[in-house]
């Protein structure tokens, strides 16, 4: 079955979905399952196999061969600075050039913890020579089956972002990280107001959250099932 995922509406792939499953657990066939749908493959498949130019790669599990596939997918931007990235969108009158992350000492990280505090950096070139006065600012974080997990906006905030005439910084911060382990891209969105997008760049940067104490207790959640950690409080009665 070939990327029969990528046709129909949401109804019929379900069905498609289902009639696999069907096949391969009730009546014991075997489904080979071809697509660039990774949620679909993790889910369906209990074994994957990753072809690089009509070669076999590796033959393991499925999540083992969508996390390879996705690493070398987006290896190759990490040798490109990205102000010289080329695959991005929008007019270019404000363009991303640098995006870092600093954690609550200053320091610059290339690795993040749960439950830690950090600010990100975005540096820009300005290429109208003027002040644009109402930016819209993203920092869209996606897992590495394509999921977006937290979306980062300054209007969320209601805050106002002018920018320089010619470069400069937008810095945004974020406290106690509710992300699990797991690996990260984060992808930069900017806008003049809601009217023209200035630049729109995916997989800006990737990113690894490694470890961390988000709970205070050492469990690190269930990142194979949920990226996002959250605090909650249990009981046995409302009084307690």
């Amino acid at each position: 079955v070939d990327e029969v995922l990528a046709v129909g509406d949401a109804q019929f792939q379900k069905k498609c979905l289902g009639k696999m499953e069907d096949v391969a657990e009730k009546e014991g066939r075997t489904v080979l399952f071809v697509s660039h749908q990774m949620s679909a493959v993790e889910n369906l498949c209990a074994r994957g196999i990753l072809l690089e130019s009509g070669k076999l790669s590796i033959d393991t599990t499925s999540y083992e061969a969508v996390r390879v596939y996705l690493e070398k997918a987006y290896s190759f931007r990490e040798n490109i600075s990205l102000g010289e990235r080329k695959d991005r969108s929008g007019t270019g009158k404000l363009k991303a050039v640098s995006l870092k992350i600093f954690n609550s000492k200053h320091v610059q990280v290339t690795s993040l913890q749960s439950g830690e505090d950090y600010y990100f950096e975005i540096g820009y070139s300005n290429n109208t020579g003027i002040f644009i006065k109402d930016i819209i600012v993203s920092l869209d974080i996606v897992d590495e089956k394509g999921n977006t997990v937290i979306i980062l906006r300054n209007n969320f905030e209601k805050s106002i972002i002018i920018s320089e005439p010619h470069k400069g910084f937008i810095y945004c911060g974020i406290t106690n990280l509710p992300l699990a382990i797991g690996s990260y891209r984060f992808s930069i969105f900017l806008s003049d107001a809601d009217i023209e997008i200035l630049d729109y760049i995916e997989d800006a940067v990737s990113i690894k959250v490694e470890g961390g104490d988000f709970f205070g207790n050492g469990s690190i959640g269930l990142p194979s099932h949920c990226k996002s950690l959250v605090r909650s409080k249990w009981t046995t009665s409302l009084n307690q």
